[in-house]
């Protein structure tokens, strides 16, 4: 219970420290009026934009929240926060290129389609429970100066993270180690060995306790294809696993009430569920053997290996924090004590300078921020792209220790003379190859050809392996594997 526990927060605490930051920001270098601006409050493509723009933001299922509770400070409208809260933690700069290079471009398309789709039912359908909102009474603004704008931003990232959504994350974090206790080791494995309705459904809602980060997420989708029993469940694990946790349903349980949280659970589910079913006839791939240990994380371990148990926590739980996790671990923290001493000491806050909600000025300031909105999206998107570009060209080391662990397991399947699985890890190191030199060129890390295995130096090489697997040939291709 501990270990899982532990490896969610360590997981969650990158994209926590990002989503509190933007929620910081928002509150002191845009002010609502410019949220609002932005989001396109009020148009009908408000929820489209939502949707689009969450994206654009680094953050998970938990990270997501601190963001939404300024949406919805600044008077957006149930529909589109609730599109935003869904549909953000799916997709973002750091997952998006990884998760295309996982799936393949047609998976990748179905499923960024799909969770575009489903986010905007899920918003529209909340807010029918909420149609008589009460606009804001009253906007914040940004206070004047850098210095007083940037104490404002960091005050508000500590605050959030003081206050409830602190207490959501808690919870968030021991459901999850909760359902890992419960669930035995191996359990995902087991139920992924029979393609049916109900195991589908089943696990559709065993990923709603867990934390899956993103990129986790996108690794778990690439799996669940290789098996190829319920290819569908790819759009499960990205909306109710990346996209949905305990703490999700308990924010919006706090912000909305129980009717809209319920509506809320049962659309995103529902919805979740139609689109896996659909998906297990749409998305065609070759059936593979269920032999994952992906989702291990979100069951028992298997064992603790030698020691004491309180060791083996601490070892496992040091190594998943090096570098980057441990780093904003120790950020939250800071924040943490922040947030507790603002509380404490309410007058060391600074508060942000406040104008009364009358409509002529919402109207009369939304105009002439759209070029600044469009700035600021184009920017976004701008290193969107960027960083989706990197993270689909990984480093060249990465793609090689890639391409020759797949090579290991494609000379297995040949010795096996498994047609289908050869095939499928023969794509896989086709993909990777074809990747390589854009990686190169992109780093301007030119790299020695002679370090590539041999099987990279002669693209015939790939193009007579590929035959002999076409034709069942095991003796040519395991020739063509083996030749220097």
């Amino acid at each position: 219970f501990v270990l899982r526990c532990g490896e969610s927060l360590i997981q969650a605490a990158p994209t926590m420290l990002s989503g509190l930051l933007c929620a910081g920001f928002m509150r002191g270098l845009l002010g609502d009026l410019r949220i609002r601006a932005l989001f396109g409050e009020g148009s009908r493509l408000a929820p489209l934009r939502g949707a689009c723009l969450g994206m654009l933001i680094p953050d998970c299922a938990l990270g997501v929240l601190p963001i939404a509770a300024e949406l919805r400070r600044a008077g957006l409208r149930t529909g589109v926060v609730l599109s935003f809260v869904l549909a953000s933690p799916c997709f973002n700069p750091w997952s998006f290129g990884y998760a295309m290079s996982e799936l393949g471009v047609a998976p990748f398309g179905w499923a960024l389609g799909v969770k575009v789709l489903v986010a905007i039912l899920v918003g529209a359908l909340c807010g029918l429970t909420r149609r008589a909102e009460p606009p804001p009474r009253e906007f914040l603004q940004t206070p004047g100066g850098p210095a007083a704008r940037l104490k404002l931003a960091l005050d508000t990232a500590a605050a959030h993270l003081a206050g409830p959504f602190g207490l959501i994350v808690v919870a968030s974090t021991l459901a999850s180690g909760a359902m890992a206790t419960l669930l035995p080791a191996g359990f995902f494995e087991n139920l992924m060995g029979e393609a049916s309705w109900g195991r589908g459904a089943q696990l559709t809602l065993l990923f709603i306790p867990g934390y899956i980060n993103p990129e986790t997420g996108a690794a778990l989708a690439s799996d669940i294809l290789r098996i190829g029993l319920m290819p569908g469940l790819i759009f499960s694990v990205l909306l109710t696993g990346v996209g949905l946790t305990v703490g999700t349903l308990l924010w919006v349980l706090w912000q909305y009430r129980a009717k809209t949280a319920l509506v809320f659970l049962l659309a995103t589910t529902g919805l979740t569920l139609i689109t896996a079913t659909a998906g297990n006839r749409m998305l065609h791939v070759t059936s593979g053997e269920p032999d994952t240990h992906a989702f291990d994380f979100l069951t028992r371990p298997y064992n603790l290996g030698s020691g004491s148990p309180a060791e083996a926590v601490l070892n496992r739980c040091g190594r998943l924090a090096e570098n980057g996790p441990g780093a904003a671990l120790l950020v939250l923290l800071a924040l943490m004590l922040l947030g507790l001493v603002l509380r404490i000491f309410p007058q060391l806050t600074l508060p942000a300078p406040r104008t009364e909600a009358a409509a002529e000025l919402a109207a009369s300031y939304a105009a002439p921020n759209t070029r600044t909105g469009a700035w600021a999206t184009s920017i976004a998107i701008a290193a969107f792209v960027v960083l989706g570009i990197y993270s689909y060209y990984p480093a060249p080391d990465v793609l090689l220790a890639r391409i020759q662990q797949q090579q290991g397991n494609l000379f297995e399947a040949v010795v096996r003379k498994s047609q289908d699985e050869a095939l499928r890890y023969e794509s896989i190191i086709r993909r990777d190859a074809e990747r390589l030199p854009w990686s190169r060129l992109i780093r301007l890390h030119a790299g020695s050809l002679d370090s590539d295995p041999p099987i990279l130096r002669d693209p015939s090489h790939l193009a007579a392996l590929r035959a002999a697997l076409l034709a069942a040939d095991f003796s040519r291709a395991r020739a063509q594997l083996l030749a220097k």
